[in-house]
């Protein structure tokens, strides 16, 4: 190739990039696949000589006036459309936002170009952005893209059921349950139709279900989903694979929701092997598993080592996620657990604020998570002699639950169960003793007469009534 073909080869692959942001050389290289590094590294050098962009350490900046009057090559966008395919779904593959976030933007002009094109490749172009999205916790843009994918009529059933998916993971991220589920059932009626019985992406439908079915109180459900999933992974994969740590990590989290601690631990344990196998420390898989430790050390009394874990998953979901992400929020909502039952109230109280702060700017006045930092910062209110704003938080809080759960579901629970302990706690029995009611009579459907909540529930019920 002569050197005039190069520099407009070159050129021509620059200007499907946004030229107002820097543009990684390395981004630039996976597009050139025929373009050796040092060739480009020249060209780049003498391009930036003639002030058409300029070189900053890994990145170039373009002279936008420059790239105004290039000629659009329709077929040089589709080359780097497909080129960055496949590093944008390797980037995006397993939760971290790090590997793609210097190039995101420029990743999110592609797509965004693509839409308006209607580019052959929209679909598998947009997947790794919806995926970065989440991952970063941009939700309500995450959505966005997922609806435009999921709007589109698509002659192949399987980029259907891959649109359904990732609308139906954003909708129960946004607490639309009962959509949620209805979507991720769709998706995997789709896979399993079209797909081998132990496909990965059946597996991915599969393990989404049984989240959705946890979050709605269908803990038995969830467990079987769950479970399907992994002896999916478990054929397409080996043992060791993040996908089967994804699926223990889940199963840990639901064993601990019943009270199974145990279990919880051994299946925590083994996920956090396999993710410290394939994962850097610093990688949010792993902050999640230290936080699952945390909570189970505290729940077995073990403050000390519970207090330490919990700061080492904060300390990595800062590092890799940032300060108000979710993952981080629900971090810093578990330290100020640990710090109400170490005694620091005031701690707690700031801790709590923070949290219920992030979910009503991030996810909404109505959202699970919200109700749920409602609940916390109420019973610390309580704690602090304020029953007057404890129950508004108790009562806004289990409104939230009862508008978009069922009657039935464990968190509801939970709110009634705050709510008689108030009542309690200032004499009025009558007031206390149905909340108990219904709240007992929900745990022990849910979770089992011999679940330590319920056992408790029932415990703090029969002592009011013996006084």
């Amino acid at each position: 190739m002569s050197t005039a073909a190069l520099t407009q080869k070159i050129l021509a692959h620059i200007s499907c990039f946004a030229v107002d942001n820097p543009l990684p050389i390395k981004i630039l290289q996976h597009t050139l696949s025929a373009v050796s590094a040092q060739a480009l590294k020249q060209e780049l050098e003498q391009l930036s000589a003639k002030s058409v962009l300029s070189v900053e350490n890994t990145t170039i900046l373009v002279n936008s006036a420059v790239f105004e009057s290039t000629n659009y090559s329709s077929e040089a966008v589709d080359t780097v459309e497909r080129a960055l395919i496949p590093i944008a779904a390797d980037a995006t593959r397993f939760g971290d936002p790090r590997p793609m976030i210097t190039w995101e933007t420029q990743y999110r002009h592609i797509v965004d170009a693509a839409i308006l094109r209607d580019s052959p490749q929209l679909y598998t172009l947009s997947y790794p952005l919806i995926s970065q999205l989440i991952h970063r916790g941009e939700f309500l843009e995450a959505n966005a893209y997922a609806q435009n994918m999921a709007a589109r009529e698509s002659e192949s059933p399987l980029i259907q059921a891959e649109s359904t998916h990732y609308l139906a993971q954003i909708r129960a991220i946004l607490g639309k349950l009962d959509e949620a589920q209805q979507l991720a059932q769709n998706a995997l009626q789709i896979r399993t139709r079209e797909l081998d019985a132990s496909h990965a992406d059946s597996a991915q439908s599969l393990l989404l279900l049984g989240n959705i079915e946890s979050a709605l109180g269908n803990y038995a459900r969830a467990q079987q989903l769950t479970v399907q999933a992994l002896e999916h992974y478990r054929a397409v994969f080996d043992d060791g694979h993040p996908y089967v740590a994804e699926c223990l990590a889940a199963l840990a989290a639901l064993a601990m929701q019943t009270g199974n601690y145990d279990s919880a631990r051994d299946l925590n344990q083994q996920a956090l092997e396999i993710r410290e196998t394939h994962f850097d420390a610093a990688h949010p898989a792993i902050a999640d598993s230290f936080n699952t430790m945390a909570e189970l050390a505290h729940a077995t009394q073990d403050l000390e080592a519970a207090g330490m874990r919990f700061q080492q998953a904060l300390n990595i979901a800062e590092a890799s996620l940032g300060t108000e992400h979710p993952q981080t929020i629900s971090v810093v909502n578990n330290l100020a657990g640990h710090a109400k039952r170490t005694g620091d109230l005031m701690q707690a109280r700031r801790l709590y604020k923070r949290v219920l702060r992030n979910c009503e700017d991030r996810l909404g006045e109505a959202h699970p998570r919200t109700a749920y930092a409602l609940n916390n910062l109420g019973t610390l209110l309580r704690q602090l002699d304020q029953p007057s704003r404890a129950r508004e938080h108790y009562i806004r809080a289990l409104r939230i639950y009862e508008s978009i759960l069922t009657p039935d579901h464990p968190n509801v629970a939970f709110t009634l169960n705050n709510l008689a302990y108030l009542h309690q706690s200032q004499g009025d029995v009558d007031a206390a003793k149905p909340l108990y009611e219904r709240a007992l009579e929900i745990f022990e459907t849910a979770l089992g007469k011999d679940n330590p909540t319920t056992k408790t529930v029932r415990a703090n019920y029969l002592r009011m009534l013996a006084n």
